[in-house]
């Protein structure tokens, strides 16, 4: 009942929260040292009862959003005056944190650079071919004497024109899911997988990025776009799986100074915020920001994003054509 805030089967004196103890925040079943969250994902509400739920605030400003030189987070927390990032929570209990990633091993490593090589090769091909103007033939131009036959069946259109060249000037934030469905293998191949991704777009020419993890407690920087490259790199899965909230944090990490921005999931996609989740990403998209998916081990991001910016990978060997795929598509959108 929009209401009592939105939340499932709330009263309305007590914020509209299911099952909580105004005492305690009306955490459902959770402890109030940690915002009580569960490991599916359920949102603790630790809000106060008598502000509008992000996303409804997020639809209202949306059409206000045109060249998206700031992020829609930003945008919305400027508007009803709230912080955006730095420690703020933002539609949860959510804490900004530095890295709590360990170093990758020597081995890992290795072998996620070389993946990189492939990965940087093939995205520098495909970014040269993306930022490169169409030539074509008009009435105007260069003389093009390899079309000199149309003036034969009277056609002018002889002359050569260069296109410009568009600018890549592309930003993209990686986002690696940390909750306890990564654990084991999808840990591995996640954490090898960021290490080659940061390490291909960091070798790329007009290309930013940064890398960001996830739980359902931490927002954590592992390497933002001013930093210098890390090997920390290993994720340590832990906790519930807050997609949504960790999104409009990231998104407020995108410096403003780019033309493109993308942000890069790297996750199983168990989320227990999928409507919300979709919704955002919506927003997102039609703000002018790329969302795109590398399903680690698990095609469920397929639920809260477009299939067309979904690749889902069991190995490394696979990333580089997921990667590929992505990317080909997160640089169409829009164009």
């Amino acid at each position: 009942d929009p209401q009592d805030g939105g939340q499932q089967g709330g009263d309305p004196q007590d914020g509209g929260q299911q099952g909580g103890d105004p005492q305690d925040g009306g955490q459902q079943g959770g402890d109030p040292q940690d915002g009580g969250q569960q490991d599916g994902g359920q949102r603790g509400s630790g809000q106060v009862p008598d502000k509008k739920d992000l996303d409804t605030l997020a639809l209202g400003v949306a059409d206000n959003v045109v060249s998206c030189k700031t992020s829609v987070t930003q945008i919305v927390a400027n508007t009803f005056n709230m912080p955006s990032h730095e420690g703020c929570d933002i539609g949860a209990a959510m804490r900004v944190i530095p890295s709590i990633c360990k170093p990758l091993p020597k081995d890992v490593q290795q072998t996620a650079l070389r993946a990189s090589v492939r990965l940087a090769a093939q995205l520098k091909g495909l970014l040269q071919a993306w930022s490169m103007g169409r030539s074509r033939t008009g009435y105007v131009g260069k003389l093009d004497t390899r079309k000199l036959y149309r003036l034969a069946v009277s056609n002018p259109r002889v002359f050569h024109t260069r296109g410009e060249q568009r600018k890549l000037d592309t930003e993209v934030l990686i986002l690696a899911d940390n909750s306890a469905s990564m654990s084991g293998s999808k840990a591995v191949v996640a954490s090898q997988a960021l290490y080659a991704c940061m390490s291909a777009l960091r070798s790329l020419p007009g290309v930013k990025s940064g890398a960001y993890s996830f739980d359902s407690r931490n927002f954590s920087s592992i390497c933002k776009v001013t930093d210098s490259m890390t090997d920390r790199m290993l994720l340590s899965p832990t906790g519930g799986t807050m997609l949504g909230d960790a999104l409009r944090l990231v998104t407020s990490e995108f410096t403003g100074a780019t033309s493109r921005k993308v942000v890069v999931i790297l996750s199983d996609g168990v989320t227990g915020e999928a409507d919300s989740c979709k919704q955002y990403i919506s927003i997102l998209m039609d703000a002018g920001v790329t969302v795109a998916g590398i399903g680690i081990c698990d095609g469920g991001l397929y639920a809260v994003m477009p299939g067309e910016y979904v690749q889902v990978i069991s190995d490394l060997k696979e990333l580089t054509p997921a990667m590929f795929k992505v990317f080909r598509n997160a640089l169409l959108h829009g164009v």
